[in-house]
């Protein structure tokens, strides 16, 4: 009888043993395939981190810096006003080096601007005609960087907040709208104005 009981606990043991060693293999299996997808998409990504906000220019040009770096992808809101009546809300989307997108105003209409590449694409609603420019790396003192943008994050009471990953249909162009080739059309109407 105690032999028999001896078998039947090694047996239990052993079946015990293999679940133990199925789950971790496919606990494995899944981290080992989300980190892959990870590194797939921009280098080693913080998927596993909490949200990381930020409100003073050091914090915001620290977040933005390892956003363009890949390390996340962020949102940032902002309020511009030329007059109190005039306050504008605004929100950036940044997806690493070669993706973003601005939401704001333009001409007292919801506006848009999607860098994707090297090509900056602006338009805005109800328009069926946008502007598409070149927008090559910028230098440090450019409109977007984390050196401008965190220059007037006190006056424009910007907050910014890693994401993890944004949808691609952020960075996607609206189909009803015509983008002409900015400088062709600024060349044009100079000469034509002479």
């Amino acid at each position: 009888m105690v032999a028999q009981f001896r078998k039947r606990s090694r047996g239990s043991a052993v079946i015990i043993t293999l679940i133990i060693v199925v789950i971790v293999a496919i606990i494995s299996a899944i981290v080992y395939v989300v980190l892959s997808k990870s590194r797939e998409s921009g280098g080693t990504r913080n998927i596993f981190s909490k949200t990381i906000t930020a409100t003073t220019p050091d914090e915001i040009k620290a977040l933005l810096t390892d956003a363009k770096a890949g390390k996340y992808d962020a949102k940032c809101t902002y309020t511009t006003t030329t007059t109190e009546e005039d306050a504008s809300e605004s929100t950036i989307y940044i997806g690493g080096a070669k993706k973003m997108r601005v939401d704001t105003p333009i001409n007292k209409k919801p506006g848009h601007l999607v860098r994707v590449d090297d090509v900056a694409y602006v338009w805005a609603d109800g328009d069926n005609k946008g502007s598409k420019l070149p927008m090559a790396d910028e230098s440090e003192t450019g409109t977007y960087t984390p050196n401008t943008l965190s220059s007037k994050a006190q006056e424009y009471h910007m907050k910014c907040n890693s994401v993890g990953d944004l949808d691609d249909s952020l960075f996607a162009l609206p189909k009803d709208v015509t983008f002409t080739d900015f400088n062709a059309e600024y060349k044009s109407s100079a000469s034509y104005g002479n």
